[in-house]
């Protein structure tokens, strides 16, 4: 870069880049930079090798985060089950009454409440 000229963008005056003190600064120390950047990627390599053990054992936690999820959705999904047997048989019965009459509606229903009661413990009495 040293060398090269940069328009300032007023009037025709013109700086060379690597002229000035800074660039100069810089280039005497550029040494102390790279070991500066080469410090900085060994503390953070070292800093990783000691907390390991803490980041491998909050990935077994999701592990078994996820893992509880999944038990919990294959629960929900046996009450949605469970759910559209009633309501198919719900729907069967239904079907029947259109077909055969007023009578069947009453047992249908009275065995709907039945089962119903039957599943969450309260007696039909």
């Amino acid at each position: 870069m040293r060398g090269s000229h940069i328009m300032r963008g007023e009037g025709d005056e013109s700086f060379s880049v690597g002229d000035d003190p800074f660039s100069k600064w810089m280039e005497e120390h550029s040494d102390i930079f790279s070991q500066a950047g080469r410090f900085s990627v060994t503390k953070l390599s070292e800093a990783l090798e000691r907390n390991a053990e803490a980041i491998f054992s909050r990935f077994d936690t999701i592990k078994e985060t996820v893992s509880k999820a999944s038990e919990l959705l294959v629960y929900a999904m046996k009450i949605v089950g469970y759910v559209l047997d009633v309501l198919r048989m719900m729907c069967a019965g239904l079907k029947s009454i259109c077909v055969r009459g007023k009578a069947i509606l009453v047992s249908t229903s009275s065995a709907a409440v039945k089962f119903y009661g039957s599943v969450t413990g309260e007696s039909d009495d």
